[in-house]
């Protein structure tokens, strides 16, 4: 569609289109609306449009808005992006590839976002995107765009050591299918303390959030071969399974100290003072806005780095010494 083909159709000059789509005062309201109901059917509407918004728009990718994680980060990123005074949108992927790369399109292609933020991105960035583009925990390797990714190593060696440091000897883990990359990092860390792996103790639920917890613990009682401590992949995780515990008549910490992770709010709040692995939403968001805004405000500036932020244990009341006993 051109604006001439665009004229034919609607009888106005193209003189006429060009101070509709410019939002030009010499053009009536009315005329205005029509000219624009039309354009929108015919799918023209972005392409001829002319009026900039006077903020700068930053759209985040995010593959869902049901877990807590994904929504911490988002909260966090909204702060900052206020701060800059631009307005943030948000866009759903359900964890699809295929979705991550048109959405990034349509925003690259149509300049609808002065920026892009790609949350757990899977999707390989171009080496000439028209819109910058930032990647927070990229599944790949991204050597034409920005990432900030978390060491979850760090926040995991930590809470093995706190576990053995505590006395814990049997010490088991929990997750679910798109959590399973931390399984790796358990393990390592694991190894790197010397403690012994029991396969028994370790489960990937089918299911996710609280039901992942709850289900694979009940898995776990019924063997009647109990970790005295659990690592969660988050802590929605935990939570499910200390449900289960309580529901057999089982406390924590008192009988299975846990950790989870992702320091969600209501981990300090429910009634067992849940320990979690800090992955610090609010530190990497700023540091994806800065890298994004530096490439925003000087589009010569083409250097890709690749950041990494470690998470940390914050300890509560989750975890049991057996030191005494």
């Amino acid at each position: 569609m051109t604006l001439k083909e665009l004229s034919k159709i609607t009888g106005y000059s193209v003189s006429t289109l060009s101070k509709i789509f410019s939002d030009s005062k010499e053009v009536s309201k009315e005329t205005k609306n029509a000219v624009i109901i039309k354009a929108k059917e015919l799918g023209c509407y972005y392409k001829f449009n002319k009026i900039k918004y006077d903020k700068k728009v930053i759209a985040v990718i995010c593959p869902e808005l049901s877990s807590a994680y994904y929504t911490n980060i988002l909260s966090a990123l909204k702060n900052v992006i206020e701060k800059k005074n631009a307005t943030m949108i948000v866009a759903v992927t359900e964890f699809s590839l295929k979705e991550e790369v048109n959405l990034i399109g349509y925003f690259s292609s149509l300049k609808r976002a002065d920026g892009i933020i790609v949350l757990e991105g899977k999707s390989v960035a171009k080496k000439h995107n028209p819109v910058p583009v930032v990647y927070m925990n990229s599944a790949s390797e991204n050597i034409y765009a920005d990432t900030v990714n978390t060491d979850f190593y760090s926040g995991i060696s930590e809470a093995i050591y706190e576990f053995k440091n505590n006395g814990h000897k049997k010490i088991g883990f929990i997750g679910e299918k798109l959590a399973a990359f931390k399984l790796d990092l358990f393990y390592k860390a694991m190894n790197h303390r010397n403690m012994p792996i029991n396969e028994n103790y370790v489960l990937i639920s089918d299911e996710r959030f609280e039901e992942a917890g709850y289900s694979a613990m009940e898995k776990m009682i019924k063997s009647k071969d109990i970790p005295t401590a659990i690592l969660t992949a988050y802590d929605y995780i935990a939570l499910g399974a200390i449900h289960s515990m309580q529901s057999h008549g089982l406390r924590c910490p008192d009988d299975i100290s846990v950790i989870g992770m992702d320091n969600i709010k209501i981990a300090s709040y429910y009634n067992i003072s849940l320990s979690s692995i800090n992955t610090n939403a609010e530190e990497m968001s700023s540091l994806m806005i800065d890298l994004l805004f530096r490439k925003i405000e000087n589009r010569a500036y083409t250097l890709a780095q690749n950041i990494s932020v470690k998470s940390n244990l914050i300890m509560r009341g989750s975890v049991k010494s057996l030191n005494a006993e």
